[in-house]
């Protein structure tokens, strides 16, 4: 054997061990990779307790309901006058809700909104046609089962007022759900009245 063909082994020998040290073990993929940046978790964080949702008309209006037969006594607030209580529930659309009666079928809840309208053509009768549909929509859902509300043909009154009543007649004697825009006391403004009771 040449022994100059030896030493040139040799050297390149050497010289394959001195770079596999400088270099290291081969790298596997992880190490290769870039340093992982520190990030917030991405869960997403607890919201809390649901936000309260404002009552809809609807659902106070079952509420009210519910209580009809015993006259609406759990719903008596703070007495008026012989045979007549504040009501605990406000529909929404009123501002104020009264009960006038001891006993059913004779008992009434009747809630009135704020005047607002010195006539009619001053925005009474658009509100009125508002809370009319809503009422509609509310007493044609399913959470009446069994009980089926029939809506009843509008009158219209001297001076403005109207009326539109809404009449179950799968109880006996009758409830009905009245709406009313009627004129206050003073005859200065209208309001709006929704009153609930059997029909006598």
């Amino acid at each position: 054997m040449n022994p100059r063909s030896s030493s040139w082994r040799a050297t390149g020998s050497a010289l394959a061990i001195v770079l596999t040290a400088c270099q290291g073990a081969p790298a596997s993929p992880v190490a290769d990779a870039s340093p992982a940046v520190a990030r917030a978790p991405t869960a997403v964080p607890d919201a809390g307790p649901p936000a309260r949702e404002e009552p809809r008309l609807c659902t106070v209006l079952a509420r009210v309901m519910a209580s009809e037969l015993d006259a609406f006594a759990r719903l008596r607030g703070r007495p008026l006058a012989a045979g007549r209580w504040l009501g605990r529930a406000t529909l929404p659309g009123t501002e104020r809700c009264t009960i006038e009666g001891e006993a059913w079928p004779g008992a009434r809840y009747s809630c009135a909104g704020a005047p607002f309208a010195t006539t009619p053509q001053d925005g009474a009768e658009g509100a009125f046609e508002t809370l009319a549909e809503e009422l509609d929509q509310c007493l044609d859902s399913p959470i009446w089962f069994p009980r089926t509300w029939r809506r009843g043909n509008a009158f219209e009154f001297a001076m403005g007022e109207r009326l539109q009543a809404w009449t179950d007649y799968s109880t006996a004697p009758p409830s009905q759900v009245v709406l009313k825009m009627q004129q206050d006391a003073t005859g200065s403004a209208y309001r709006m009245m929704v009153d609930l009771q059997a029909v006598p």
